[in-house]
């Protein structure tokens, strides 16, 4: 039997608000970007493996 990681993550800090007013369209904003990134370099040096399977809602910023 194979290991199984779950690794369950939130979308990192999101713009306040949307050019259509959608909450489902506010993307990351800079410092979401950044926090994103701190993410994926902390997880690279802890040794995480890379996913095989992502779940995402469909929102903008939980995708990006």
């Amino acid at each position: 039997m194979t290991d199984t990681n779950l690794v369950l993550v939130r979308h990192a800090t999101a713009e306040d608000w949307s050019a259509s007013g959608q909450d489902s369209e506010r993307s990351l904003s800079s410092l979401g970007l950044l926090q994103a990134g701190h993410l994926a370099d902390a997880a690279e040096k802890l040794g995480i493996p890379h996913p095989t399977l992502v779940l995402s809602s469909g929102y903008l910023r939980a995708e990006q």
